[in-house]
């Protein structure tokens, strides 16, 4: 439950994702020496030791951040946005998440392993999918709210869309393991931050996302208990599932099924069972939490420091 973004914001998470690199106000999308090579700890190059194709895909258009060429400057083989899949835009920020995961199955039925970065967009505004059309219940929602919140068309239409996103997943990865059952699935919000329900909540759950992984062989003992980390940590958990023992790998953090007592990003820490802002000593209790050290300030600054640097210069030390 201890898990962080990579920042408030997609193209941070995107970062995380594809370059291993923690967000420090960088914006390494449109800094020279991000299309220049790849970085060591970026996901592609590593992936592609391993036999695997990388494949990009999002539900709006590539021009946005310039996730086209960010990722295949980064060492992805292909990018997919809805003009790549023929799919004409639905409202301004993308197509349904449905139309898009038809598209993910067409494609991928190649028999090539591949690893596939799936940036959904349905459960973003403005909110436009067709909810009786798809079934929802709407009124069997609004009997379940606290009376002060029935009259809250916004909020049914917001968690109508999330039980949509929802639903669309769920059936992708039943397809998906029908089709290739040996896949293994990791899924996690891009951030969380903005997407609250709730009127009164913790920074925690304003802040943290969830990491939900599944496949065959996944069992919660391969992760110990009261693990913290963030999304610069997805590349090594995923080396450390998928490959061959001694293979040589780079990343900044640890897996997640290797001792993790703390994840970080630009503005916050987080540990097995606290959270807190890295410019606040006030910090937050996490209920259930498991206590397996002291937040480590130090290791925290090499992250971010590193990262900065190699946004900034890329692999250049002269």
């Amino acid at each position: 439950q201890s898990f962080l973004p990579n920042g408030d914001f997609t193209h941070m998470a995107i970062t995380a994702l594809v370059t291993g690199l923690a967000e420090v106000g960088q914006d390494p999308n449109y800094k020279e020496e991000t299309y220049k090579g790849a970085f060591e700890t970026a996901l592609a190059p590593q992936m592609a030791k391993l036999g695997y194709r990388s494949y990009f895909w999002y539900g709006g258009p590539g021009a946005w951040q310039q996730v086209n060429k960010y990722t295949m400057a980064q060492g992805f083989d292909k990018f997919y946005g809805n003009g790549e899949l023929g799919i004409p835009l639905q409202n301004a920020w993308g197509i349904d998440d449905r139309q898009l995961f038809n598209g993910i199955i067409e494609r991928t039925r190649d028999g090539l392993p591949s690893v596939n970065v799936i940036m959904t967009t349905s459960n973003h505004p403005p909110f436009s999918i067709d909810l009786v059309k798809e079934g929802f219940h709407k009124e069997e929602v609004r009997a379940l709210l606290p009376q002060e919140f029935q009259k809250d068309e916004a909020l049914l239409k917001r968690i109508g869309h999330y039980w949509y996103a929802d639903r669309e997943m769920m059936r992708f990865v039943e397809k998906m393991r029908a089709e290739h059952p040996g896949s293994l699935f990791i899924i996690m919000g891009d951030h969380s931050t903005r997407l609250e329900i709730e009127k009164n909540f913790t920074k925690f759950e304003e802040v943290s996302i969830p990491f939900i992984i599944s496949g065959p062989g996944i069992k919660p003992q391969l992760f110990p208990a009261g693990t913290a980390g963030s999304q610069i940590q997805v590349l090594p958990t995923l080396i450390e599932l998928i490959a061959p023992r001694g293979f040589e790998y780079y990343s900044l953090a640890p897996s997640l099924t290797m001792p993790s007592n703390q994840g970080v990003n630009f503005n916050w820490w987080i540990t097995g069972d606290a959270f807190g802002s890295r410019n606040d000593p006030l910090q937050e209790v996490i209920p259930n939490g498991y206590n397996l050290g002291q937040r480590d300030a130090v290791w925290e600054k090499a992250v971010l420091a590193y990262s900065w640097w190699r946004i900034r210069n890329g692999n250049q030390f002269d």
